[in-house]
């Protein structure tokens, strides 16, 4: 399991998408990878954090990227 960070920065204002060349890596190694809420920046927006695991692995990447979201949002 490796955790990364899902964007370079906070989530982008009023747009549904942000810069996706924080998992572009992941895509093109096609391994499971899942980006969840990490915190805040200093505009108070939403950071990304990335879980990515093994080919095959998906399961416990969600399992894994649910336990840290749980904590996280404490």
């Amino acid at each position: 399991m490796l955790l990364a960070p899902g964007a370079t920065g906070e989530a982008p204002e009023f747009a549904c998408l942000g810069d996706a060349s924080m998992n572009v890596v992941w895509s093109l190694l096609h391994v499971p990878a899942i980006t969840f809420p990490g915190g805040t920046g200093p505009a108070g927006l939403p950071l990304g954090l990335q879980v990515v695991g093994r080919i095959g692995d998906d399961k416990r990447v969600l399992a894994c990227a649910d336990w840290m979201a749980a904590r996280i949002s404490r």
